[in-house]
């Protein structure tokens, strides 16, 4: 049976991976090689089409897959050897992504005025794996 710890741990893999297929999943869709539909009216092609979809030059679904592969990476070495110094690396990472989240739902919201359901996806990612890296930090045995 798992402890708490390690679900939450297991937990952080698995949104790392579902940020990462999500970030894929818009860059094909702005790479034009598949059709995705937005789930909330046409905000989609509003954002990720709009001149704030670029950082320096490079598409934000690209950095996505950058981010999410190198949080999949450090999370699965925290599964392999937890320790302190691990652990404030996901939450480093982590970090990095909640506010770079919360600029971007500021775009969305008060700048281009439409909200693109894929880009949420990835925002409720990093928020949930804020939560769940303060959940092990406080509750686990190995920082006490």
């Amino acid at each position: 049976m798992f402890t708490k710890e390690k679900i939450f741990q297991i937990s952080l893999l698995l949104l790392a991976a579902i940020g990462l297929a999500n970030s894929l999943i818009i860059y094909q869709k702005i790479s034009g090689n598949i059709f995705v539909p937005c789930l909330i009216g046409q905000g989609c092609d509003n954002v990720l089409y709009s001149v704030y979809s670029k950082f320096i030059g490079v598409p934000l679904s690209l950095w996505g897959i950058v981010f999410y592969s190198a949080y999949f990476i450090c999370v699965a070495f925290f599964l392999i050897k937890p320790n302190k110094i691990s652990l404030n690396i996901v939450a480093g990472i982590v970090l990095l992504g909640f506010g770079f989240s919360l600029r971007l739902i500021y775009l969305q919201v008060f700048v281009i005025k439409s909200l693109c359901s894929y880009c949420l996806v990835s925002s409720f990612v990093v928020c949930a794996s804020l939560f769940l890296v303060i959940l092990i930090k406080q509750k686990s045995r190995l920082f006490s």
